[in-house]
């Protein structure tokens, strides 16, 4: 008995002998695959099956068709850009608390109820209304004015939807106008690249009817608050696989944002509104949302890290926080299209 267990671990010492010298077994499905060198790429470890995979193309005019939470961070945007040495477009046409079915009534009815505003260069940088007004006028300023077409075209609507304790019939709604608008645009525009710029939750604090004590339209915890942003986030993905679209994840920034004791329940904080402290809702210069907007723009669009810029608002935001704004934005950019995406 002793002799036999002793044979056996004479074969076994032999075999690992013979696997070392060999370089170790063989995968036979890799067996005629030849030796390489080169490294992997990053489409291949990051991809993401619901996203376009981001072109290598100048991008230098962006429209962005929305409501106000697509206004405030424009110059931001641009700013940060230029301080890498891109030179953008930002074109911005809102409509306060505007639903995607809206937007498509509007386009339907040519109705000039919207605001469009064009920040570049021609203007230092600075936010510029002109004469446009509707969204058929938005999508043919490019190629009438700028001598080109968009590179970028977005879309955003009221996140009040994740709220209303409906989101299952809002959902069908947003599905069902949002595949009109983008086959629209993809008609008029097949080379733009195209999102839906997810927003974000409204701040703890928020309170749409203070009369109404039982209001859904209420942000009272930060559970509540997370809640929100989860619904945001869920709709947001399903529209870009839907449509074959990217998604520009705001809304995940900020509450990566939000984690950090600094930023906390800040990021809506504006100067001279309600005492600085802001709306609860809209992005805030002081408190840093803005900024941070800016810097998911950025990454995303560029595919460029924002950790590091040197470009600074007119605003106070101290380093510290701007620290760790680019830091949460680029976390979250990473998240949704690989680490290696914004270098």
């Amino acid at each position: 008995m002793k002799t036999r267990f002793l044979q056996i671990i004479a074969m076994l010492l032999l075999l690992v002998m013979t696997l070392t010298a060999c370089g170790g077994p063989v995968d036979p499905v890799d067996s005629d695959t030849p030796e390489t060198t080169e490294a992997p790429t990053t489409e291949s470890e990051t991809a993401n099956d619901i996203y376009i995979e981001r072109e290598d193309k100048e991008i230098k005019n962006l429209l962005m068709i929305g409501n106000s939470g697509c206004y405030y961070y424009v110059e931001e945007l641009y700013g940060i850009a230029a301080a890498d040495g891109y030179e953008l477009v930002v074109a911005n046409l809102y409509k306060s608390g505007c639903y995607v079915e809206e937007h498509w009534k509007w386009l339907n009815d040519n109705s000039n109820s919207y605001e469009f505003y064009i920040t570049s260069a021609k203007y230092k940088g600075n936010r510029k209304q002109v004469k446009e007004r509707t969204i058929k006028g938005a999508l043919d300023y490019a190629k009438s004015e700028l001598g080109g077409d968009w590179d970028v075209i977005t879309l955003q609507q009221n996140c009040g939807y994740a709220m209303t304790g409906d989101y299952e019939g809002l959902k069908e709604n947003t599905m069902s106008y949002t595949k009109k608008l983008y086959d629209i645009i993809k008609e008029g525009h097949p080379d733009a690249t195209l999102y839906w710029h997810q927003t974000w939750s409204y701040q703890v604090g928020y309170d749409a009817d203070p009369k109404d004590t039982n209001s859904v339209y209420k942000i009272q915890s930060s559970e509540k608050c997370t809640e929100m942003h989860e619904l945001v986030k869920k709709l947001a993905y399903e529209v870009a696989e839907e449509n074959g679209v990217k998604v520009l994840p705001a809304g995940d920034a900020w509450e990566i944002a939000r984690r950090n004791e600094l930023i906390g329940n800040t990021l809506c904080a504006r100067k001279g509104s309600n005492n600085d402290i802001g709306d609860f809702l809209h992005d805030g210069d002081i408190g840093g949302g803005q900024y941070l907007n800016a810097c998911v723009w950025y990454e995303v669009l560029m595919g460029e890290s924002c950790v590091g810029n040197t470009w600074r608002p007119t605003y106070e935001l101290s380093e510290e926080k701007i620290a760790i704004l680019q830091a949460a934005a680029h976390e979250a950019v990473a998240a949704v299209y690989g680490p290696g995406y914004a270098k």
